[in-house]
């Protein structure tokens, strides 16, 4: 069972988000605490696997929370549920080593994705068997998570994101044609849409001679 402790100073927020969490099959909520200093003495006597933190609590905040947990090498990991949108909060967060980010308001399904892909990790990493290589690429495997629209067949997608996880930043249309054997037109519409959610850009790259060609690039993680 994977403990849990709820850091959050808005006690409806926190009956939430303990409601949420009690729903998941593996997971107990074993406390709430309304600050930041509350939960590193909760921690500090009590074992808790995950800290489910908000950024902005009082007494110290939630980075503090996590830099402090980092100091202490507790083995503690954290989700960041918080209405912080700040881009240098969110970039520390995961030089910290923070495992999931979620924006206020969220839904239930984003904090069930959060946590199964915790389980998954955690399930593994505390199993006795050694790890292999193939479950190490699992937990570092990009991936592109996004719903299926009309005109977007999720078999095709699920091709066209197993050949991103292993591409370099830079997809040429006609190589990723040839390895999966979809026409090229196929490939450039699927390509297009995952553009438009934002998971690439394009560039231009110019040859010797001739008109330039489209790259698709991997935006950073």
């Amino acid at each position: 069972m994977i403990r849990v402790l709820i850091v959050e100073d808005d006690p409806m927020v926190a009956e939430l988000n303990r409601g949420y969490i009690n729903r998941m099959d593996g997971f107990k909520v074993v406390g709430i605490k309304a600050d930041g200093k509350e939960a590193l003495e909760y921690i500090s006597k009590k074992q808790v696997d995950l800290l489910v933190l908000d950024v902005n609590v009082q007494k110290i905040n939630g980075l503090e929370v996590l830099i402090q947990i980092r100091k202490s090498q507790k083995d503690i990991d954290v989700i960041f549920i918080t209405a912080s949108r700040e881009k240098g909060v969110v970039g520390k967060a995961l030089k910290l080593g923070v495992i999931d980010y979620l924006i206020k308001p969220y839904t239930f399904e984003r904090l069930q994705e959060a946590l199964e892909k915790y389980k998954n990790q955690y399930l593994l990493l505390n199993s006795n068997a050694e790890i292999g290589q193939a479950e190490i690429d699992k937990l570092f495997k990009r991936t592109v998570s996004v719903e299926v629209p009309k005109g977007i067949h999720r078999k095709t997608l699920d091709k066209i994101n197993k050949y991103l996880s292993t591409a370099s930043r830079e997809i040429r249309v006609k190589e990723m044609s040839t390895a999966l054997k979809i026409s090229e037109v196929t490939v450039r519409h699927y390509l297009d849409y995952l553009t438009e959610k934002g998971y690439l850009y394009k560039d231009l790259e110019y040859g010797s001679m001739g008109r330039p060609t489209i790259l698709y690039v991997m935006r950073e993680q």
